[in-house]
C-alpha cells in the first residue's frame, strides 16, 4: 500500500465523531419504537467506517449529507491492510452501548448502578457515595440496595468520620416517610411489582431509562363519568353495611378500615376540612387524608385504647342505658368518648384547663364545655346528621374526675358551616385524587382570579358565578369588577362611619387617640381612635410633633377648644423611663451594647444552628432590641438568662475554629466576657427591674384600664423600686448573681480582686484621696444606686403632668369613696373646684352633695353587682394570662413587701352601677363626672394595635392600594 495506516486513521477521527453524533441526533427524533431506535443506531455505528472511506451505497440520505469533492474510495485498501478490523473492534464497543448513547448517560455499569441507588436513598449529599475510592462507592451502593435503601449509620460514620447534621437527619426522615407512603399506596391500590408514578409530561424519563409514551390526562367528560361510577360503587346493601361495620370496628387494628376509609370522608376529618381558609390549597389536606401512614404508637393512644372500655361502662352507669359497640344508643342518641392522657393525674378538669392541657374545652361561667369551633364539635355534629340522631353524649373520662355534656344536633350549624364545604372538597379535591391520582396536578393550576379559587370553599359564590357564565357576555350585572367592589366597600364603610358618629353624638363625650406610621409604600398613614365621652381629651405617643408646647398638634387643638385635655400615653412614658435607665451609666451602656453585639453575631444561619442545638429544653431564639416594642428589653434578657449555658457553649465552639474563619473566632472570643461576674451581676439586676416595669407596661396596654388605675400601677412600680434601693436589696442581688455563676459553672463567681490604687501626695497637700475599698462597694455606689435613682426620678418627672389632671378626679376612685363612707369623713372645701373648667355643664355644689349620698350607698350597690366591698382586691397576679385586668394597687404599709394585685372594683364598675340601676337621674353630676373620667385614655395602645392592622392590609403585594379603598377596608 502506498498510504500509511497511522496518518489515515489519525486524520479521519473527527469524521467518525461527526458521523456517530449525526446518527444519534437523527435516531432520537425519529418516530419509531425504542427497540428500532437502538438497532438503527447500532447499524449506523458499525457501518460508519465504510461511509468515512467513500462507500455510501448502504446509507440513508441523512447520513451522507455534505460535500463529496475530491473524495477517494479507500475501502478496499483499508480492508486489505487490516485497518478495518481494528476500527470495527473499537466501534463495536461503542455500538454495544447504543442505548446509553441515546439517553446521554455514562456507559460504566457500576457507575450506572451506583447512580440509581443514590437516587433511591436520597442522593449524593446524604450518603456521600462520591467520597473516598471507587471501591467504597460500589460497596456502599451494594449494601444500601441489599438493606432496602435504609440509612446505615455505621457506614456513614466510616466514610465521613461524623454523623449527619440536623438538616441531613430531617432529609433522611423525610425520605423514609416517602418510602413508607409508597409501600402503603401499593397495598391500598393493590399494586403488584414496582410502582411507577405517572408523569405529567408524556415520553421517556431520560434519568431512569427508556419508556414508551404515557397516556394523557382524562378528559373532563371521562373524569365526570368515572366519578359517577365510583360513587355508585360505594352503595352497599344492608348486609354489606353490617359486615363492613363489624370488620372495621377496631379501626386502626383493621386493615379493612385503612382501605375503606380512603374512599370516604371520616368524621374525624370534618373539622379540619370545614375550617380550611379560602386561600389554602387543598392538596396537602387531600394527601394527609388519603395517604397518611403515621401509625406511630404513643402513650396517649395506648392510654385511650386501654381506658375506652372502662369509660363506656362508666357512662352506661351514669345514663343508665346500654351503649352499642358502634357508639349508638337506641333512644335516638350517639356517644363520643374521650380519654385525654394529659389530664389523667389531675384532680379536676378546671385545673387542667387553667394549665391549658385540654385545648378543645372551655370554662364558661364555671361550667366546662366543648368549644364550638373545635374539631370535635364538627365531628359530633357530622355524626349526628349522618346517623339521623338528635343528641350526643360527649363524655370526658379521667381516673379522678368525669365530665358529661349533652350536645344537641344543629341543622343550622350543618347547613351554614359544614354541608357546602364538605361537598365541594369531596367532589373537587378528594374524588379526583381517588379516581385518578394523576389528576392531583391540576390542583396546582390557578387562573389568577381569586374568585375562582374561592368557589371551592364557598357554595353561594360558585352558584353566582355559574349563573353569570350561563347568561352570556352582554347585559349582565356581576359585581365582580374592581369598580363595583370599591363602590360596595365605600357604601359599607360609610354605613359604619355614620353609625359611629351617631353613637358619639348620643354619648355627648369622647376622647381622641392619635398616632401615625409609615406603610410599606413609604406613605404616612394617620389614624385616630374615638373613645366616647363629652369634651375632647387627647392621647399621643409623646412625639414632638404631637405634644410640642409651641407648634405641636396638642397646641393646635387646644387653640380651637381650650377645654381639650392633653394626656401623654402612660405606656409610652414607661417605655421612655426604661430607655433612660439603660443609658444612665457606663456599665449599663456597655452591658446592653454587649448583648446587642451577641444577638447580631449569632443571627447568621450557621451560628444560629450552633446555638439552637445546645438547649435540652424548649428551644428559644435570641431576641433583638426594638424601639417600638415596649417590653423588648425584658424579652431579650429573659432569653439570655434562661439559655446562658447554651450561649456560652456556642461561643466556645465558634471560638475553637473548627468550621469558622479566624475573624469569627476572634470576635467570638471577645464576646466571651459575658462569663465575667460583672456581666452576670448586671444581668440579674436588670432582670429584677424589668420584672417590675414589664408587668406594669403590659397592664397599661389593656383596653379596659382607666386613668386612675393607670397612675396607681405606676405608683406601685415606683414603690417597689424604692424598696429595692437599700443595702439589703443590693446584697440580695449580689447573692443571686453568685448563685447563678456557681450554678452555671463560671470561673468568676465573685468580684474580681483589684489592687488598690493610691495617688502620690504632693508637697504641701493635706487632703487624703479616698478610694472605694472593695469591688462590691464600688458596684453598689456606681451602678446599683445610680440606676435605681435614675429610674425612680424618671418616673416622677415623666408622670408629673398626668397627676395634675388627677387632683380633682382622685375622689372618684372607688377605694377613696369606700374610705370616705366608712370613716364618715367630709369633703375638703376645695374639692372639685377645677373640674368645672373641664366639664362646664357640671354643678360643683350639687356634685359634692351627690358624692356624699352616693358613697354612703355604694356598699349595697356593690353587693347587688356581685362585687363585695370587703374583697376589694384579690390574689397576686403571676402570669400574663390576666392582662385584661382593670387595675392594680399596693399595700399601704411601706415596711412590708409590696405585691401587685388586681383591683376588683374600678371606675368602670361604678359607671355600670349608675347606668344599670337607673341612677343617672338621681345622681346626674356624679354620672357626668364618672362618664368623663372613664373617657380619659390611659394610653394610646389601641391606636398602636390599629396601626398593626394597616401592615396586614397594605402588604408588599398590595403596596399600590388606593387611599379610599384602604380606609374602607380598615373601617
Amino acid at each position: 500500500m502506498n498510504f500509511g495506516r497511522r496518518p489515515v486513521a489519525f486524520y479521519r477521527r473527527p469524521e467518525y465523531r461527526t458521523a456517530i453524533t449525526k446518527s444519534i441526533a437523527y435516531r432520537k427524533n425519529v418516530d419509531e419504537s425504542n427497540y428500532q431506535k437502538i438497532e438503527g443506531l447500532r447499524k449506523d455505528i458499525l457501518n460508519s467506517p465504510y461511509h468515512i472511506f467513500g462507500e455510501h451505497s448502504n446509507f440513508a440520505q441523512y447520513f451522507c449529507t455534505g460535500r463529496k469533492l475530491n473524495e477517494r474510495k479507500l475501502v478496499n485498501e483499508v480492508l486489505q491492510c487490516g485497518l478495518m478490523n481494528v476500527i470495527s473492534t473499537a466501534l463495536r464497543r461503542v455500538a454495544d452501548n447504543s442505548k446509553s448513547l441515546l439517553l446521554d448517560v455514562d456507559n460504566n455499569t457500576c457507575e450506572q448502578f451506583n447512580s440509581v441507588i443514590n437516587k433511591h436513598i436520597g442522593g449524593k449529599r446524604i450518603n456521600f457515595s462520591q467520597k473516598q475510592s471507587y471501591s467504597t462507592r460500589v460497596y456502599t451502593a451494594v449494601v444500601s440496595f441489599n438493606t432496602d435503601g435504609n440509612y446505615i449509620r455505621a457506614i456513614h460514620k466510616k466514610i465521613t468520620s461524623k454523623s449527619p447534621g440536623i438538616i441531613a437527619k430531617k432529609f433522611l426522615n423525610h425520605t423514609a416517610d416517602k418510602r413508607r407512603t409508597l409501600r402503603r399506596r401499593r397495598v391500598l391500590f393493590k399494586l403488584s411489582g414496582v410502582y411507577k408514578s405517572k408523569k405529567k409530561s408524556c415520553g421517556p424519563d431520560e434519568h431512569y431509562g427508556l419508556a414508551e409514551p404515557l397516556d394523557d390526562f382524562l378528559s373532563e367528560e371521562d373524569m365526570k363519568n368515572k366519578k359517577a361510577e365510583f360513587i355508585k360503587s360505594l352503595t352497599l346493601s344492608l348486609t354489606a353495611k353490617k359486615t363492613l361495620e363489624y370488620e372495621t370496628r377496631n379501626q386502626s387494628d383493621s386493615q379493612t378500615w385503612f382501605t375503606e376509609r380512603r374512599n370516604r370522608l371520616t368524621a374525624s376529618n370534618l373539622g379540619k376540612i370545614c375550617k380550611m381558609r379560602p386561600n389554602t390549597s387543598c392538596k396537602n389536606t387531600v394527601f394527609e387524608i388519603l395517604y397518611n401512614t403515621n401509625n406511630t404508637k404513643t402513650n396517649a393512644i395506648d392510654y385511650g385504647k386501654e381506658s375506652e372500655d372502662l369509660a363506656i361502662k362508666t357512662l352506661e352507669k351514669i345514663i343508665k342505658k346500654p351503649i352499642q359497640k358502634y357508639g349508638l344508643i337506641e333512644d335516638n342518641a350517639t356517644v363520643e368518648v374521650k380519654c385525654p392522657f394529659s389530664v389523667k393525674d389531675y384532680e379536676s378538669l378546671e385545673q387542667a384547663l387553667l394549665e391549658k392541657k385540654i385545648p378543645y374545652l372551655i370554662n364558661k361561667n364555671n361550667t366546662v364545655e366543648l368549644k364550638e369551633h373545635s374539631n370535635y364539635y364538627y365531628q359530633i355534629q357530622g355524626q349526628m346528621h349522618i346517623t339521623k340522631r338528635k343528641v350526643c353524649y360527649f363524655f370526658i373520662f379521667t381516673p379522678k374526675r368525669n365530665k358529661l355534656e349533652v350536645i344537641n344536633s344543629s341543622e343550622v350549624f350543618w347547613k351554614e358551616k359544614m354541608e357546602s364545604n364538605l361537598k365541594l372538597i369531596y367532589e373537587e379535591c378528594l374524588l379526583p385524587e381517588i379516581v385518578d391520582s394523576q389528576y392531583r396536578k391540576r390542583m396546582q393550576k390557578n387562573d389568577g382570579n381569586p374568585f375562582t379559587s374561592l368557589t371551592k370553599y364557598h357554595a353561594p359564590l360558585k352558584s353566582h358565578l355559574d349563573q353569570i357564565s350561563s347568561k352570556g357576555a352582554h347585559n349582565r350585572v356581576t359585581f365582580l369588577s374592581n369598580i363595583s367592589q370599591n363602590v360596595l366597600l365605600n357604601i359599607m364603610s360609610d354605613m359604619v362611619r355614620s353609625k359611629i358618629l351617631q353613637d358619639v353624638k348620643i354619648s355627648g363625650q369622647f376622647s381622641v387617640i392619635i398616632d401615625t406610621t409609615t406603610d410599606i409604600s413609604n406613605v404616612e398613614q394617620y389614624l385616630f381612635i374615638i373613645r366616647f365621652v363629652d369634651k375632647q381629651g387627647q392621647a399621643y405617643d409623646g412625639a414632638n410633633s404631637m405634644q410640642g408646647q409651641y407648634s405641636g398638634l396638642r397646641i393646635r387643638i387646644q387653640k380651637e377648644n381650650p377645654r381639650a385635655l392633653y394626656i401623654w400615653c402612660s405606656a409610652h412614658l414607661l417605655n421612655l423611663v426604661e430607655v433612660d435607665t439603660c443609658d444612665c451609666c457606663t456599665d449599663t451602656k456597655s452591658f446592653f451594647g454587649e448583648i446587642a453585639s451577641i444577638v447580631e453575631f449569632l443571627r447568621a444561619r450557621k451560628r444560629t444552628a450552633v446555638f439552637l442545638k445546645y438547649p435540652n429544653q424548649r428551644k428559644r431564639r435570641l431576641k433583638r432590641f426594638s424601639n417600638t416594642r415596649w417590653t423588648s428589653h425584658d424579652r431579650v434578657l429573659l432569653v439570655i438568662y434562661e439559655k446562658f449555658n447554651a450561649l456560652v457553649a456556642s461561643l466556645d465552639e465558634i471560638s475553637s475554629g473548627k468550621d469558622f474563619d479566624r475573624d469569627l473566632m476572634s470576635y467570638a472570643k471577645s464576646l466571651k466576657n459575658i462569663t465575667s461576674f460583672k456581666f452576670v451581676l448586671i444581668l440579674i439586676f436588670m432582670r429584677n427591674i424589668f420584672s417590675i416595669t414589664t408587668e406594669v407596661s403590659n397592664y397599661l396596654q389593656s383596653i379596659s384600664i382607666d386613668f386612675i388605675a393607670a397612675l396607681k400601677l405606676v405608683d406601685v412600680a415606683k414603690h417597689r423600686l424604692q424598696v429595692m434601693r437599700s443595702e439589703i436589696g443590693c446584697t440580695n442581688v449580689i447573692n443571686d448573681a453568685k448563685k447563678f455563676a456557681i450554678g452555671n459553672g463560671l470561673e468568676q463567681n465573685s468580684f474580681k480582686i483589684i489592687r488598690k490604687k493610691t495617688v502620690k501626695m504632693m508637697s504641701g497637700e493635706k487632703v487624703v484621696h479616698e478610694t472605694l475599698s472593695s469591688p462590691s462597694e464600688k458596684c453598689r455606689i456606681e451602678v446599683y444606686y445610680i440606676v435605681l435613682e435614675k429610674i425612680i426620678n424618671s418616673i416622677e418627672m415623666r408622670f408629673k403632668g398626668s397627676r395634675e389632671i388627677l387632683k380633682d378626679l382622685c375622689f372618684l376612685s372607688p377605694q377613696r369613696m369606700m374610705e370616705f363612707s366608712n370613716n364618715n369623713n367630709t369633703l375638703p372645701n376645695d374639692a372639685f373646684q377645677n373640674i368645672d373648667k373641664w366639664i362646664p355643664s357640671i354643678d360643683v355644689s350639687l356634685l359634692k352633695i351627690e358624692y356624699t349620698t352616693f358613697s354612703n350607698n355604694l356598699t349595697e350597690l356593690l353587693e347587688g353587682q356581685g362585687l363585695h366591698p370587703n374583697k376589694l382586691h384579690i390574689d397576686h397576679i403571676a402570669d400574663e394570662s390576666d392582662l385584661g385586668s382593670v387595675s392594680l394597687t399596693s399595700s399601704s404599709n411601706e415596711d412590708e413587701d409590696i405585691e401587685v394585685t388586681k383591683e376588683k372594683v374600678s371606675s368602670l364598675n361604678v359607671l355600670e352601677i349608675l347606668s344599670n340601676y337607673g341612677l343617672t337621674a338621681a345622681f346626674p353630676n356624679v354620672y357626668l363626672a364618672y362618664k368623663s373620667l372613664c373617657t380619659l385614655p390611659a394610653s394610646s395602645a389601641t391606636a398602636e394595635r390599629s396601626l398593626s392592622v394597616v401592615k396586614l392590609v397594605k402588604t408588599r403585594l398590595r403596596s399600590t392600594i388606593g387611599k379610599s379603598r384602604l380606609e374602607g377596608l380598615l373601617i
